[in-house]
């Protein structure tokens, strides 16, 4: 008698060692795939468009039943997962999402809500009026665009006063962010508030702290990794919001392995955020 084919749930993640969010994401997944016997095949790439659609490319080769990913909001990115879809092949996606796609599902925080939230923060820090910045990270990604919106439109409904000089993209990079910060605040002298919504916070953060001897600034972030928790020490984060990488994995494992039984799952399935504060980390 022939043994019974193992599931094979397929991840293209960004590379664990330059977002350490993803190396958790991925444990998750992991976790939910030995405690049901299926087998894992764990891609990671970077954030070029090339690097996705070769990981994708491969994934499919490979026969997954389904796919775990993170994806760009590329026509190149939706036609992979369609493709996949035609194949048979479920894909779940998880922190950003591909609208227009043929993907099954979502896991993760509601990024336009967590825009909103940093908006809520900035406009209290800043005792409703203030000029400020949204440092954003990738125009491609979907949950990057979701929480600027979410940050402007909040901020045009409950705080009038507080106005948005400037939104730039660091691309999720330290360096980039130090050099767009920098700018940006020798362009608009008045901006007292900042939100980061993606990656690249210590160096736009490394720039604020070399100012913060002459300015006070409000600022919040995203995510809580060493860095976060240094600047927080060093008072130069006020507050920043987190989620939990882990569970978000094992759901999405989840979601994928439902998917596969034949039974329905949501849409959309949003995951807790939490609000922290210096005192919170200690």
């Amino acid at each position: 008698m022939a043994a019974e084919k193992k599931i094979k749930i397929g991840t293209m993640l960004f590379k664990n060692d330059e977002h350490p969010y993803f190396k958790k994401v991925k444990e998750g997944i992991e976790d939910k795939l030995i405690d049901v016997g299926a087998e894992g095949c764990f891609l990671e790439c970077g954030f070029t468009i090339d690097s996705q659609v070769e990981a994708l490319t491969e994934l499919i080769k490979k026969k997954c039943d389904a796919i775990v990913i993170s994806p760009s909001c590329d026509q190149r990115i939706i036609d992979k997962v369609n493709e996949a879809y035609d194949k048979g092949i479920f894909t779940v996606t998880v922190d950003a999402d591909l609208p227009g796609s043929k993907r099954s599902s979502f896991v993760g925080v509601n990024p336009y809500q967590t825009g909103e939230i940093a908006a809520g923060i900035i406009g209290r820090l800043s005792e409703k009026k203030a000029e400020v910045c949204v440092v954003a990270g990738n125009r491609n990604f979907d949950s990057h665009k979701e929480r600027t919106r979410g940050f402007r439109e909040y901020l045009e409904k409950h705080f009038p006063g507080i106005t948005i000089d400037a939104v730039v993209y660091c691309e999720d990079d330290d360096y980039k962010c130090y050099e767009e910060v920098q700018n940006v605040l020798a362009t608009f002298p008045m901006i007292r508030g900042l939100a980061f919504v993606a990656g690249g916070i210590y160096g736009g953060c490394k720039a604020l702290y070399q100012l913060t001897t002459s300015m006070d600034f409000n600022v919040v972030t995203i995510g809580e990794i060493a860095t976060t928790r240094d600047f927080m020490e060093k008072g130069v984060i006020d507050m920043t919001i987190v989620s939990n990488p882990y569970p978000i994995g094992r759901t999405a494992a989840s979601v994928a392995l439902r998917l596969l039984k034949g039974e329905s799952v949501d849409e959309f399935n949003y995951m807790e955020n939490a609000v922290k504060t210096k005192e919170c980390l200690l």
